[in-house]
């Protein structure tokens, strides 16, 4: 009889694969990836994350992620040891998400749900990361992550909500917007993606995803571009209760506008894309930023059409 339990258990999990198709994503942002065409190591320094995806349909949610992603901040500075609070503080972040999408079927309107938990401080490893990079590519080493921002565990909570204003068959016009509470950030965003071309996996940091199978042709070629607009409520990043006193506080921007573009190419059912990242200062005394992002996602499990 025990043979017969495993046998039903191996069926059962085989069953439930050749159903859902499985996607690995991984992804790494930069500084150094930027339009200026150099690194600077300050305020957003990069960040990299692996994920799964899970794709299924027709279903009540078509899109399921789980992901693990670790951020590093950085001042002007690297070789600056005093605690400046007029510049960005060194902070590390290394959490876990959650990340549900579902499209009603008789509307085009896409909905997701994410949750993450993780650790703001010296146990993400941001100094470790970033150390060891330095020392791997010759670069100099960062002396100033005794002062890093120490929020210890935390929670956020994102809703998205992305509304296809104009379609056809070349081109996409996507109006989004994203709700985040919790205990680091709280803000509102939203976003005009206009898509030429063909896509499937999400474009930018508004993650919506395709409803539809990925096409016959071999290769397909999409560009995007998003201007963004944010309203911050809280940033404890940059507003750490440590600094109580009035003349420490940063004059922080309450509202941030940017810019995302990019491309994405699909060789066969494999993603490679490439984001560049572009921010007004999120507080007076900084100046304005910019990052990029290089990712691939490859397929695990896909099942026969």
């Amino acid at each position: 009889m025990r043979y017969v339990f495993f046998i039903f258990l191996l069926y059962s999990v085989v069953s439930v694969w050749a159903q859902v198709d499985v996607f690995l994503g991984l992804t790494a942002q930069n500084d150094f990836l930027n339009y200026r065409g150099h690194g600077t190591d300050r305020y957003y320094t990069g960040g990299h994350q692996v994920a799964l995806l899970f794709y299924k349909a027709p279903a009540k949610f078509t899109h399921h992620q789980i992901s693990v992603t670790q951020q590093l901040y950085t001042p002007d500075n690297l070789q600056d040891t005093a605690l400046r609070f007029f510049d960005y503080p060194y902070a590390g972040l290394l959490f876990t998400s959650y990340q549900i999408q579902h499209r009603p079927l008789s509307s085009k309107t896409r909905m997701s749900f994410s949750s993450t938990c993780g650790y703001s401080g010296r146990r993400s490893g941001a100094r470790q990361a970033q150390q060891f990079l330095h020392r791997a590519i010759g670069d100099e080493i960062p002396l100033g992550w005794d002062h890093i921002v120490e929020n210890g565990f935390f929670a956020q909570f994102k809703f998205l909500l992305g509304q296809p204003l104009l379609t056809s068959s070349k081109a996409t016009l996507l109006g989004a917007q994203s709700i985040e509470v919790g205990t680091l950030f709280q803000r509102v965003r939203w976003g005009l993606t206009f898509i030429l071309g063909s896509t499937e996996m999400s474009l930018g940091s508004f993650a919506f995803y395709s409803n539809g199978k990925i096409p016959s042709a071999k290769i397909s070629l999409a560009v995007f571009a998003t201007p963004t607009f944010t309203r911050i409520f809280k940033n404890h990043l940059l507003q750490w209760p440590k600094y109580r006193r009035s003349d420490e506080q940063r004059v922080m921007s309450e509202q941030m506008a940017g810019l995302e573009f990019g491309l994405q190419l699909r060789v066969k059912k494999t993603h490679v894309h490439f984001v560049q990242y572009l921010q007004q200062r999120e507080f007076q005394q900084a100046s304005p930023h910019a990052f990029g992002e290089v990712g691939v996602v490859l397929p695990l499990f896909y099942k026969i059409q």
